[in-house]
């Protein structure tokens, strides 16, 4: 099976690899999302960085990668006026405009955060939810899940559920949590912990124990893209990811983010 797939990525590297030789860098749009992708002391790094390096370091595909809110990264897929996505979930309304590759970068699993001690999880959900709750923050763009829509879905008009506040990023929801002005956060458990700790909120933030939804996450390529072969190094990147987890050199990666204490150290 992997003499298999190593010919296949090898096949495919050989039909796109003269394409490369003088085409201009991949342009790469994603949210900060740590520890997948943030900026840290001026470079974007993080779990997905060091994936793409890895895959692409071997095409010899040269790219660059900028973050920005979410709702703005996919704008600019939208408009093709970039080449590929960081951390896109697979979503119906999205795939006219993306070609989605079976490999998932991450499997996320989402949580409710709420003002407490990270010392002193708590038990919320869907039906379980606090006493006078008054307010849930999300991130303005995301897709989250049909369940979550469901338990709050928009009012007649297509505005916000009343009891949803938006927020540009995860950073920002967190601050309002902690300042009491959301009581809930939903986010991907492993995003949410390491935020915490970023912000130093653990002596005012605490979390769920109860999975409300998991969902996969992806590097898609823009299908109105003008990069050469486009659809081809999809196909590559996506085999290629999963000669990555079989050869342990995916772990390797998450291991190594999900074990250090600091950034630096990671790096």
């Amino acid at each position: 099976m992997k003499a298999s797939l190593s010919f296949f990525i090898l096949s495919i590297y050989i039909l796109i690899r003269p394409s490369f030789a003088e085409v201009r860098p991949l342009n790469i749009v994603g949210e900060s999302f740590p520890p997948y992708e943030f900026e840290f002391e001026g470079r974007i790094v993080g779990i997905d960085i060091d994936i793409i390096k890895y895959i692409f370091g071997k095409f010899g595909v040269e790219y660059t990668v900028r973050l920005m809110p979410w709702k703005r990264a996919w704008h600019e897929v939208e408009i093709a006026r970039v080449d590929a996505i960081l951390g896109a979930s697979r979503k119906k309304v999205r795939e006219p405009f993306v070609y989605y590759p079976q490999e998932d970068m991450w499997k996320s699993s989402y949580i409710f955060f709420t003002r407490g001690k990270m010392s002193q999880p708590v038990e919320v959900d869907y039906d379980t939810p606090l006493k006078n709750l008054n307010t849930i923050g999300i991130v303005r763009g995301y897709s989250y899940h049909d369940s979550f829509w469901e338990k709050y879905p928009n009012r007649d008009d297509g505005t916000l559920n009343p009891l949803l506040e938006e927020a540009t990023d995860v950073q920002q929801s967190f601050l309002k949590l902690a300042n009491g002005r959301v009581d809930l956060f939903i986010i991907d458990k492993t995003v949410g912990h390491f935020v915490v700790n970023d912000l130093r909120l653990r002596h005012k933030v605490t979390y769920s124990k109860k999975v409300l939804f998991e969902k996969g996450y992806t590097m898609p390529f823009v299908k109105r893209s003008d990069y050469p072969n486009i659809y081809a190094l999809s196909v590559a990147f996506n085999a290629e990811l999963a000669q990555m987890k079989a050869s342990g050199k995916y772990d390797e990666i998450i291991n190594k983010w999900m074990n250090c204490e600091k950034v630096i150290d990671c790096l």
